[in-house]
């Protein structure tokens, strides 16, 4: 499994990925972590890092902005305390930007293939964590691409098309719930999901709703593909999923009656 290729789809559990001494970006230099993607061409990198008690660095804005969303413990910086759920920032030349988890506000977001299924016009929460964050002509994020926490409502389905990002790459981070997308398969707590320019995924369907991190490097358009998935397929999601058992990470193969795990 190539972890650090942009340049193909990706879908794996983290617990999968190796733990190593990192190296890029310096302020986390030899910090024990898991480095996800890799954008040879920027040096973009995507990491899950882990801090040890006391642990200090120094990040030099001027080589590139650093953005860190706190999954477990706390971070201090700049004399404020960053529990689980915060959001650091720290643009090129432009200070540093801090979003507690308390302080967001909830967005009801509408996509393409939201406002084209008759009865599904709702089901989509997500805060911003990269600003600023618009939507225009059906267009997600600036020039940069976006980071968003999204939340999706339970029992939620979605256009039951297949769709892809002509003009960015996407990744996806999960941190609660379960989701199911044929093709690909079902998503768990720290599932991990890259989606390059053109890659064909989806629909979205969730039995008891779903928390992740959504991230593109440039503006998020939306293209749709014929023919349709099944809606039972989807529905049988709902129907089969329980409400009591741990969501479990599974990778499909291409065909949908055949599972495998990852």
């Amino acid at each position: 499994m190539s972890l650090l290729n942009r340049d193909k789809s990706e879908f794996f559990h983290i617990s999968e990925s190796e733990t190593q001494s990192l190296v890029e970006p310096k302020v986390f230099f030899n910090c024990l972590g898991k480095s996800l993607s890799l954008d040879n061409k920027t040096g973009q990198i995507s990491e899950l890092v882990e801090l040890p008690s006391e642990w200090k660095g120094k990040h030099d804005s001027e080589v590139g902005t650093l953005e860190i969303f706190v999954l477990k413990g706390s971070l201090i910086c700049d004399l404020q305390v960053l529990g689980a759920g915060s959001f650091l920032a720290i643009p090129i030349g432009s200070g540093i930007f801090v979003a507690q988890n308390y302080d967001r506000n909830w967005s009801v977001t509408e996509f393409p293939g939201e406002i084209s299924s008759s009865n599904q016009l709702h089901g989509v929460l997500s805060q911003s964590l990269r600003w600023p964050d618009p939507i225009v002509d059906g267009i997600h994020g600036a020039s940069n691409g976006l980071l968003r926490l999204v939340c999706i409502a339970p029992g939620f389905i979605g256009d039951n098309r297949q769709e892809s990002h002509p003009d960015c790459w996407e990744e996806i981070f999960w941190l609660a719930g379960d989701f199911f997308m044929p093709g690909t398969g079902l998503q768990a707590p720290g599932s991990y999901l890259t989606n390059p320019p053109g890659h064909i995924h989806g629909p979205l369907v969730s039995q008891r709703g779903s928390v992740m991190l959504v991230h593109t490097d440039s503006p998020a358009g939306f293209d749709f593909h014929e023919p349709p998935i099944d809606q039972k397929v989807l529905e049988g999601h709902l129907e089969k999923e329980s409400w009591l058992d741990e969501p479990k990470h599974l990778c499909f193969s291409n065909h949908l009656t055949s599972v495998s795990l990852c």
